[in-house]
């Protein structure tokens, strides 16, 4: 019961997807969760349709989870070299 005392503080929120321009639903339990994450994950920029076709068209035929991991090695192999952009402290 505690959980719902914490989506009490979220209210349901309209979100226009940066990809194709419709409203959707952003809801209290998922603001709760994102919310919950640390850190805290920013709010969702597509709607569940995009994102799911921009998952699919990044990397076909890879999983998202195993793009994803692909993606946090080459950053944790270049962080590891003490490759950082300019500006980002190593460590």
């Amino acid at each position: 019961m505690i959980e719902s005392n914490y989506n009490s503080h979220f209210k349901d929120k309209i979100i226009r997807c940066v990809d194709c321009g419709n409203d959707f639903v952003f809801t209290a339990g998922e603001q709760a969760f994102f919310n919950g994450k640390r850190p805290p994950l920013s709010e969702p920029k597509r709607c569940k349709a995009c994102r799911d076709f921009r998952r699919r068209t990044i990397n076909p035929g890879v999983p998202w989870s195993d793009a994803v991991a692909r993606a946090n090695t080459a950053y944790d192999t270049a962080h590891d070299h003490g490759d950082h952009p300019e500006g980002v402290p190593n460590g």
